[in-house]
């Protein structure tokens, strides 16, 4: 099956100009800004984070997020059944990657170990969130992210690199979104470098979400698939 991203050319120009702006760009920004803000408004920063996110999407890329809503309404079926198949593969995935770690020999591991032994920076955060204010936890994580996230990192970046190379397109999309999810906790706290390895944790996420939004052709599939993670995870962190 021929991939087509559904991008027009301005639309890929604007999508990757904003995609370092949002993984790297406002998290500094903001990161700047938190100390200023109490405790009881600890979830601002990240409702101005997504809300922008969802503001410039919605100014630049209405088009495109209109006509892969289209493909939607026209294969509805080849979508659900795109997103069973990326929560599997996803699972599937997962487990390999805790077997492999597993069977590491020790001596070659240990710096590995050692990294992965602190609990996951970006669940220890959401915790936080979900404490201080579980409503707009809810919200970020089952709208925001999903939203901005997939159009970026699947519809943008993995739709541009795709008709090139399909091994580079799921490996820069699936890396940058492991990366996107650890690299502040890496320069911001005491545990340092380190930590980056937490983004081999998101690895089966983002390649099955890239094998969804290929068999699917469209990112709302793969939005649908991020909000079903999601919501496990708030279960699973909320308990």
């Amino acid at each position: 099956m021929t991939f087509d991203s559904g991008l027009k050319t301005r639309e890929k120009r604007v999508g990757l100009i904003y995609l370092p702006v949002h993984v790297f760009g406002l998290p500094l920004a903001l990161g700047l800004l938190s100390p200023l803000i109490p405790d009881v408004g600890r979830w601002l920063p990240t409702a101005v984070y997504y809300g922008v996110g969802l503001a410039v999407l919605a100014t630049a890329m209405g088009g495109y997020l209109g006509r892969q809503l289209g493909v939607l309404a026209r294969t509805p079926g080849r979508a659900a059944l795109s997103v069973l198949l990326g929560l599997l593969l996803w699972l599937g995935l997962t487990l390999l990657l805790g077997i492999i770690l597993a069977l590491l020999p020790e001596a070659g591991s240990s710096a590995l170990r050692a990294a992965l032994a602190e609990n996951n920076p970006n669940n220890q955060e959401l915790q936080r969130l979900l404490a201080a204010a579980p409503g707009w936890t809810a919200v970020f994580a089952l709208a925001g992210a999903p939203v901005v996230e997939e159009v970026l990192f699947r519809g943008v970046l993995f739709g541009a690199l795709r008709p090139r190379s399909r091994g580079l397109a799921y490996g820069a999309s699936a890396l940058l979104f492991g990366v996107y999810h650890v690299w502040q906790y890496a320069v911001t706290t005491p545990a340092g470098a380190p930590l980056l390895l937490w983004a081999l944790a998101y690895l089966p996420a983002g390649l099955a979400l890239c094998r969804c939004m290929e068999r699917s052709g469209t990112v709302w599939a793969c939005v649908g698939m991020h909000i079903v993670n999601n919501a496990l995870a708030l279960a699973l962190l909320g308990r």
